[in-house]
């Protein structure tokens, strides 16, 4: 079921408003419709929080319906250039849309984390949706310790598998940062589409 960006909007401001605490930054990104093309969709979220990450884990909501194993999905800290693939449908065991053993839907309540006990290679064939919960993502989110969490973070979506263009929705994602230094600002940032992205970050 698809949702309306601005009631998914307003569900992220509650909750990372409610699990915001002392030590961690969570950075709620914007929303986009129809991500699974062949271009990459680029959604960005800026970041007026200077604190050093420590740990940096990623939650996404992804509407997939059919066909999540063949998008490719990548975290990009454009100020640095340093970047992390999340999933990559060619790195899927018989990946690249030829329908190989692992195939999924949704990906709902998913949380990359480089501490979890599951691969995200490693999900069920047959998963519609993926399992809710954590999962390791292919490249470690530890490439970003020791980065600044301030500028301008991108993530990109590409459908490099069998079936582009059927409605895939991002309904949202979000960054969750453990921060060394960090203070009390909300701000907003603008992905490609001219929706608001809320940064926020607590003493």
């Amino acid at each position: 079921m698809k949702f309306k960006n601005h009631f998914v909007l307003g569900i992220l401001l509650m909750i990372f408003t409610s699990y915001a605490h002392a030590g961690v930054v969570i950075l709620a990104g914007p929303s986009a419709d129809d991500v699974d093309t062949v271009a990459p969709t680029l959604v960005n979220l800026v970041s007026a929080s200077a604190g050093t990450i420590q740990d940096l884990d990623i939650s996404i909501d992804l509407d997939a319906d059919c066909c999540g194993y063949d998008n490719t999905v990548i975290l990009t800290h454009v100020d640095t250039g340093t970047f992390a693939v999340l999933w990559w449908d060619s790195l899927i065991p018989g990946g690249g849309g030829d329908g190989g053993p692992i195939n999924f839907g949704d990906v709902l309540g998913v949380t990359f984390d480089d501490e979890a006990a599951n691969a995200f290679e490693d999900v069920p064939d047959g998963s519609y949706p993926v399992p809710p919960g954590s999962y390791r993502p292919f490249d470690p989110l530890s490439v970003f310790d020791g980065e600044s969490l301030l500028g301008t973070w991108q993530l990109s979506i590409q459908n490099t598998g069998c079936c582009a263009n059927e409605g895939d929705d991002l309904l949202g994602w979000s960054i969750i940062a453990t921060v060394d230094e960090f203070s009390k600002e909300i701000t907003d940032g603008n992905d490609i589409d001219g929706q608001d992205g809320i940064d926020l970050a607590v003493e």
